[in-house]
């Protein structure tokens, strides 16, 4: 045991048990707190909620359905295949209508309909209406790459279109960079968020594989 909880391996995956047996997490890569909170089901009821760094049920087990860590707040649920969303007391804030449903970054999260994406705010308003093939979450600067068809664009919080490019558009790497492939295979370029080019020949493992 330690702090409270153990370790376990099941089926490849990671499983903790409080020291009561009562709670359990399994089928995390990694389990730990976030925001302060842990999502665990009562075993009992098999009933999701969660525990505080106590150990203490801080979010009541009543919870049908599988849930995740929290982001902004939010935390995901799933249930009967559907995805939505609960806030930290464990109140439904968006019902599980969803195909997907990503984490919440800048208050905002990529949904999926109809193999299509795109973003809700928190309280599960729909921002954009799902219509891209790929939609990335959102960086600091609150700004997303979405691709529709072979067109990449970055698009702000309120999704319209910052920048359009005939480029491949891989990720936002701070508050004024976008990742693109560069001239060769091994390489991957920089550019602003106005479309211009910064560097043409960076190796992929000077800035990290965003392949």
């Amino acid at each position: 045991m330690d702090s409270g909880y153990g370790r376990y391996w099941i089926n490849d995956s990671l499983a903790v048990t409080t020291q009561d047996s009562r709670y359990s997490v399994a089928d995390f890569d990694e389990v730990g707190f976030s925001e302060g909170l842990m999502p665990a089901h009562l075993n009992k009821a098999k009933r999701w909620g969660y525990l505080n760094e106590r150990f203490e049920e801080t979010v009541p087990f009543t919870l049908e359905g599988r849930v995740s860590p929290f982001h902004e707040g939010r935390a995901l649920l799933e249930r009967d295949g559907r995805s939505g969303a609960i806030a930290r007391t464990g109140r439904i804030v968006i019902k599980p209508r969803w195909a997907q449903m990503g984490p919440f970054a800048m208050g905002r999260a990529v949904v999926v309909q109809d193999d299509k994406r795109g973003y809700v705010d928190t309280l599960g308003t729909v921002i954009v209406e799902p219509q891209y093939d790929e939609a990335s979450g959102y960086a600091r600067n609150g700004l997303a790459i979405v691709r529709a068809g072979d067109s990449y664009r970055l698009i702000d919080r309120a999704g319209k279109t910052v920048l359009e490019s005939a480029r491949v558009l891989r990720r936002v790497v701070d508050d004024s960079l976008v990742v693109t492939p560069g001239a060769k295979r091994n390489e991957l370029a920089l550019m602003d968020v106005s479309g211009r080019m910064i560097n043409d020949t960076i190796a992929v493992t000077s800035i990290g594989d965003f392949t």
